[in-house]
């Protein structure tokens, strides 16, 4: 099923996760949670809960890695941040 996706109409948590990963060149796996690969002054110390990036995984906004330790955006995941609405096949 094919769906159009903008920032606006992701759940906050996944719009502040997506802004995040776009800013920082990614997200890694901490203890604490998911926090920006690369230090960006607006994100200062963003941490993301496993739920947002496995809600924008689905959505195929974020790729995760095989062994699960980063999250980098696809060029989707970058254009929706950028403010361009992406037509998405919706994986239940």
């Amino acid at each position: 099923m094919q769906t159009r996706i903008t920032l606006a109409e992701l759940p906050r948590d996944q719009q502040r996760c997506l802004t995040t990963a776009v800013r920082c060149n990614g997200l890694t796996a901490k203890r604490v949670g998911w926090v920006g690969m690369h230090f960006h002054d607006s994100e200062g110390c963003s941490v993301h809960l496993a739920g947002p990036v496995a809600g924008l995984s689905r959505r195929g906004l974020l790729t995760i890695s095989q062994r699960g330790g980063y999250a980098t955006p696809t060029d989707d995941g970058i254009a929706v941040v950028n403010g361009v609405a992406v037509e998405r096949e919706l994986i239940a």
